[in-house]
Formats: C-alpha cells, structure tokens, sequence
C-alpha cells in the first residue's frame, strides 16, 4: 500500500508527497523528512507511521499541536484515507492507495522504459518538495532600498566646525575654502612693490660740505 500527503490549499494544491520510509517525520529540524521553514512548524512536530497496513498520526510535543479532521491530537491516532492532516498553516490530505503498491509488469519495449523514467523522475521532482513549501509558508517580505541623507550639521560634524561643504550629484564632499581664496586672490589683483628707502650715508654729507667749501672758495 502507497500512502502519500496531497496539499490541500495554496498555489500548490493538489501536489503529493510519498511516504518512502517506515516512520515519515514533518518538521523543521535536520533529521525531519518534510522541513516546513514556518516558525508555526516546531524542530520535531509530527510523525507518520505505516505499519501493516495501518497509518498512525502522532504529535511529536510539538508547540502548536497537530490536528486531524479540525481535532487536536493528544496521543496515537489511527488514521483513515482522506483524513485531512493539518501542521501550522500547511494542510494535507491522507491518501492511501493499494494499487500504487502493485508489482509492475516486466518492461518489454523502449517506449515502456522512458514511461516509467519519466514517471519516476515526476515522482522524485514531487518528493523534493522544500523549496516550494518553503515559498507556501514564508512568503518573501517586501525588501526597501534605504537611502542614508546627511544634512549640512552632520557634514559640519564630520569635516569639524571650519569647514563649508557642498554635495555635489556624485555624492561627494568639496570644501569650498580653497575656491574661496581663489576668488579673494583674484579681487586684490597684482600687488607693486614697496618704494626702496632712499639710504643716506655720512660720507655722501661731508662730500656736500666740501662742495660747499669749494664754491664758496672760489667766489
């Protein structure tokens, strides 16, 4: 007998998931079969049990319980095909086939042989169900792009109390101190020289009294 898990709800409806092993265990932690990533789910939360032809549910301790057909279990329940099995927000439904079980003929042609290669194939592709039943429990948030501003006393702050920024479109800071100078340099226009003093020596004034002398001399 084949027991499988049918998702009952959401974009996934319909899909199914075999129980290949004796004991199927459904929760988040590494050794869970099924990993629900729903923080509604806990680390170990519920067990499947098929043993001779039954199918026992049971909760695991789990946080937030398990329940069959809308009723919170409280120890081992036998259940039946077409239970509805539900774990946080995920919801199954409890489906056992006899004649999935059944021994297939042998293969006798090619086309036979891609038939069930391809079935097979849908089958793993329907077992390894994570990543979509991660994306039907934990819809991804809305991610917003943060944009950090920085006003004129923040900039003040952070190049100190003397120096005046400005932002250009770049996103760079440029210190106008040195446009500034430039521009006073610019006002002032070139500069002249001072005047050089005029240097009087003592040997320039007694070469005056002697000239002096002379003149009068020759009168």
């Amino acid at each position: 007998m084949q027991v499988v898990l049918r998702v009952v709800g959401g974009k996934h409806n319909g899909r199914e998931i075999k129980l290949a092993v004796p004991k199927f265990i459904i929760g988040r932690g590494e050794g869970a079969h099924l990993r629900p990533s729903s923080d509604l789910v806990s680390r170990h939360h519920c067990g499947i049990s098929v043993t001779d032809g039954q199918v026992i549910v049971e909760d695991l301790g789990s946080r937030n319980g398990t329940f069959v057909n809308g009723e919170q279990l409280s120890g081992p329940h036998n259940a039946r095909s077409g239970d509805t099995i539900r774990i946080g927000r995920l919801q199954f439904e409890l489906v056992m086939d006899p004649a999935r079980s059944a021994k297939k003929a042998k293969v006798t042609n090619v086309v036979e042989a891609a038939a069930r290669t391809a079935t097979a194939s849908k089958e793993g592709i329907e077992d390894s169900i994570s990543d979509w039943l991660e994306n039907e429990v934990a819809p991804p948030t809305e991610s917003r792009a943060e944009t950090v501003q920085f006003s004129m006393e923040e900039t003040q702050t952070i190049f100190g109390p003397g120096a005046e920024g400005r932002e250009q479109s770049s996103g760079e800071i440029v210190v106008d101190q040195v446009e500034q100078d430039s521009q006073e340099l610019k006002k002032k226009g070139k500069g002249k020289l001072p005047p050089i003093p005029k240097v009087v020596h003592e040997n320039s004034k007694i070469a005056a009294d002697e000239a002096l002398k002379k003149f009068f001399n020759r009168r």
